[in-house]
């Protein structure tokens, strides 16, 4: 468990205790410190830590691996994850040179369509939201054909969405930047 957490479950605890449980806390800065350790514990750090600490440090990867989805990537120098404990997300994110990024957004789906199908589902969700397709087309991933649709968005620009269908698990993943690298950042997918 990190600093922050230790000190707001700590101040928290501390604080609840001075609090008279059947009558109103004795001062209101003792209530709303009181309120804030609360916060924490139950709804978890990023919140509270970054209205107090600033926001999530970023962490370099060579190789990732995420235990909830039991997925496996590999990245070149220069790769960051978003969030302090990427291996335990369910939808990472990462930052990589020169203004590149990958979001992932992972879920089942079901009934599980082939590779063209998904080409076409997601030209049309482009195009519902108003983004300008480009081109559509397919990446082979781990001995499977995946879609793919570049597009622009207005005000964020070019970005590239893949769709990575493995066992009813859908990988939405939605990129921007060198995406010949990012590409091969993807070829490197692997199911644990």
């Amino acid at each position: 468990m990190n600093r922050p957490v230790l000190f707001f479950l700590a101040l928290g605890g501390l604080l609840l205790e001075s609090c008279n449980v059947v009558h109103a806390p004795k001062s209101p800065v003792v209530f709303f410190l009181a309120l804030a350790g609360l916060l924490l514990v139950i709804f978890g750090q990023p919140l509270l830590v970054r209205l107090f600490f600033g926001p999530a440090p970023q962490r370099p990867v060579s190789k990732y691996q995420n235990e909830f989805w039991d997925f496996a990537l590999v990245f070149p120098e220069g790769w960051t994850a978003r969030s302090s404990a990427p291996e335990r997300s369910q939808q990472p994110e990462f930052d990589g040179p020169s203004g590149s990024s990958l979001k992932f957004a992972i879920g089942p789906v079901r009934p599980i369509p082939t590779a063209r199908q998904q080409c076409e589902n997601l030209r049309r969700i482009a195009i519902k939201h108003g983004h300008e397709c480009l081109e559509v087309g397919t990446i082979e991933i781990s001995g499977l054909e995946h879609a793919t649709v570049l597009s622009r968005i207005p005000i964020i620009g070019v970005v590239k969405s893949y769709s990575l269908i493995f066992n009813g698990t859908e990988f939405l993943v939605t990129a921007k930047g060198d995406f010949a690298q990012i590409d091969s950042v993807l070829h490197t997918f692997v199911r644990m």
